[in-house]
């Protein structure tokens, strides 16, 4: 008996052994064949190398910067410095063998040291340009501050303007003083120009972050661009020097022509369809987003369709549709090249030169240019390329939202896309897979970037953004032959010949879009806020795409036992933070001179007061959506001033609230103003007195303690006064 125990010993020791042997091998071989795929791309390395650089020195202190560059460096020199492992186990021998890129093989391998160097450079480079002037502009605005607070003048150049400034509404400029810093402000003078030396009196401060739940951001816009410094100011403190001017670089001058040329084409859109229709238009393939409304921009915010209102490789691909099929009609390989390279160019100006539009031209030049030179096109190393030439020319272009969104789903499309459609078309035809398969590679890349951005997600969500998709594609192929069309016969012949029908299927196609468009809006408060949800189970959900994209082999098997243990933990923490949830919570928002106050007990909702007109759509309808609320169970009015329930009529208008309880309505001056935003009002209101109670679960009550009647005619003197009582667990 103790012998065969030996031996089962002896068995299960050599089975240990030889397991770690095949895991270390195999581990040896893809680190090498992963050392071998980053050296055969090495702008893919200087890539990965500026973003780290750029994050490290835009969120994190110096001290911070310094060791999260330290501890990259270290692992690089850790990567390249991988040798060839022992080939003793036959099942890895074969490894990197299988692996190999044809279209890389060829490829000509940097130096192990100089492309170390390169990345270490790169990527102090992204972290200086960035820290440094943040670091500078707090300094400065502290040493400002402790000299006093009194206006002070800053002198400089106006380096960042709007191109057309034409109304009186106030516009953001940018100030770039003697001393170096760079200042945002607002103004409405019309002759306030680029390049313009004007003098200043105002306070500085820093600008400030969302006030609100899902509020806008001023911060991180600005920040975004490297504008650190907020400068208070009024126009009559404004004075522009007539003396000095800085003349606008050659790529403003021609942008600025462009700027022309792109107003022309929207306005010959609204000749032949509504002027929504024509500034989505103008939105979707010209990036003029000067047109659209508030409404119709926070409706393709909360569709997660903003990327369709944002020109980006998507626009660009159908731009070069009709480019190549006239090129082809040349017959001349050169020709279709120049024809192509010319037209991006020319495409870039009118769409302004957007990130995102800069990312995608280049990327699409270095197709041409690798076609030129007879070299297989790398789609990874030219999404890289354009990164590197980005970094160099403005590292804070990597911190535009639109340019990020547009980097991480176009690396994932190349990632995952071809092996998702692989595992569907044996489900569905060809057709239809691609899209899918796009769309969920897409989806996949972009879930780190919409989560920082607190986005929601659903099934909802991600039809409409297939569909959107979709639509945006046909609308560009069509818009852009008709519209070249439109300009040209109609100028031939005098406008004898009606070009209106020829917009009918854009119309069509349009309204489709909008209609998909504020249904996934609508659909939107319902819909997962992915910030609330554990990041092991997002982590995980990226993880199983990687699975399903991986060829079977080691590291496939490895990836499925990660993603399970992220899928566990994951879950674990969910139903961890469910359970350990408050009882109430309770969110007082900022709107101007009134009050707001909004209670929240699991799925039920109070809203006490709603602040000033114009409030109820800029911070009230935000709040509600960021918590998934559609409308509050119950709305409180304490009393019946404007500053109080100005904001109750625009939700009432969006039929975002019900019945509104109040201790004074009926007459009086006050009433009669109040009830201008409420035509219902006599079944809208209903009252309430000291004594009343307001249940709003089973755990959480209100008490109404004043007043007991009313005398003042809804004055602050009868301002409702409750109790929250809030009791037993969750």
């Amino acid at each position: 008996m103790s012998r065969t125990n030996h031996k089962i010993c002896r068995h299960f020791i050599y089975r240990l052994y030889w397991t770690s042997r095949v895991s270390r091998d195999a581990l040896g071989h893809y680190g090498v064949l992963f050392r071998s795929k980053l050296l055969r791309r090495p702008l893919c390395v200087l890539g990965i190398g500026g973003f780290i650089g750029v994050a490290a020195g835009f969120k994190g202190s110096i001290g911070t910067g310094i060791l999260i560059t330290l501890l990259f460096s270290v692992m690089a020199a850790s990567i390249f410095s991988i040798g060839e492992p022992s080939n003793d186990v036959a099942a890895v021998k074969n490894i990197s063998s299988a692996s190999r890129d044809p279209v890389l093989e060829k490829k000509r391998q940097l130096p192990d040291w100089l492309l170390i160097g390169c990345f270490i450079a790169i990527m102090i480079y992204g972290f200086v340009y960035t820290s440094v002037p943040r670091h500078l502009a707090e300094s400065y605005i502290r040493s400002q501050n402790d000299e006093g607070d009194y206006d002070r003048t800053y002198s400089g150049y106006i380096i960042d303007a709007p191109l057309s400034a034409s109304d009186d509404s106030y516009h953001s400029y940018v100030l770039e003083t003697d001393e170096g810093f760079k200042m945002s402000f607002f103004s409405s003078l019309q002759d306030l120009e680029y390049g313009d030396y004007a003098k200043i009196d105002g306070r500085i401060s820093e600008h400030r972050g969302a006030e609100n739940p899902g509020g806008f951001d001023y911060q991180e816009y600005y920040n975004n661009k490297g504008i650190y410094i907020k400068l208070l100011t009024s126009d009559r403190k404004i004075i522009i020097s007539e003396e000095r001017f800085r003349r606008p670089g050659l790529i403003r001058q021609i942008s600025a022509a462009f700027s022309g040329f792109r107003e022309q084409i929207i306005l010959s859109w609204k000749k032949f369809m509504p002027a929504d229709d024509a500034n989505i238009l103008g939105a979707m393939i010209l990036g003029d987003k000067s047109g659209l409304s508030h409404e119709m921009r926070n409706v393709f915010r909360a569709a997660n369709l903003s990327h369709i209102i944002a020109v980006s490789g998507l626009h660009v691909s159908c731009f070069l549709i009709p480019v190549l099929f006239c090129g082809r009609l040349s017959g001349k390989r050169y020709m279709r090249r120049s024809v192509t390279v010319i037209a991006l160019l020319l495409f870039g100006f009118i769409a302004g030169w957007t990130p995102s539009v800069t990312r995608a031209v280049i990327m699409c030049n270095y197709g041409i240019v690798s076609s030129a030179l007879n070299q297989r096109t790398d789609n990874l190393s030219g999404l890289f390329i354009s990164s590197v030439i980005l970094l160099f020319v403005n590292p804070y272009y990597i911190c535009d939202v639109g340019y990020r969104l547009s980097f991480v789903s176009t690396l994932s499309i190349l990632l995952l896309a071809k092996r998702i459609t692989y595992k569907l078309k044996t489900r569905m035809p060809r057709t239809v897979s691609e899209p899918i398969a796009v769309m969920l590679s897409a989806q996949v890349g972009m879930i780190p970037i919409i989560t920082a951005m607190s986005a929601k997600q659903s099934p909802v969500l991600m039809l409409s953004s297939l569909i959107g998709t979709i639509l945006s594609q046909w609308i560009c192929i069509i818009t852009i032959p008709v519209t070249a069309f439109d300009f040209i016969f109609t100028e031939w012949t005098a406008g004898r010949i009606n070009s209106s029908i020829l917009y009918y299927p854009v119309r069509g196609l349009i309204d489709i879009l909008r209609r998909a468009a504020e249904y996934a809006a609508y659909d939107s408060v319902d819909a997962i806020r992915l910030q609330t949800v554990a990041p092991m189970l997002l982590a995980s959900l990226i993880g199983l795409f990687i699975f399903i994209s991986v060829k079977p082999s080691l590291i496939k098997k490895s990836i499925a036992v990660i993603t399970s243990l992220l899928f566990i933990f994951g879950f674990a923490t969910q139903v961890g933070q469910y359970y350990e949830r408050p009882l109430v919570t309770i969110v007082f928002l900022d709107v101007g001179q009134g009050d707001s106050a909004l209670i929240i007990s699991g799925d039920k909702a109070i809203l006490i007061d709603a602040g000033e007109a114009g409030q109820g759509e800029r911070v009230l309808v935000p709040a509600l959506d960021h918590y998934g609320i559609r409308r509050p169970d119950i709305a409180l009015l304490t009393h019946l001033h404007s500053d109080h329930a100005g904001g109750l009529a625009e939700l009432f208008e969006e039929d975002r609230i019900g019945e509104i309880g109040t201790p004074f309505f009926g007459y009086g001056e006050e009433y009669s103003h109040l009830i201008e935003g409420f035509p219902e009002a006599e079944q809208l209101f209903y009252p309430l007195r000291a004594g009343d109670t307001v249940e709003l679960d089973d755990h959480v009550r209100m008490d109404v303690i004043h007043p007991f009647e009313p005398e003042f005619e809804g004055g602050n003197e009868d301002s409702m006064v409750v109790l929250l009582t809030a009791y037993g667990t969750g």
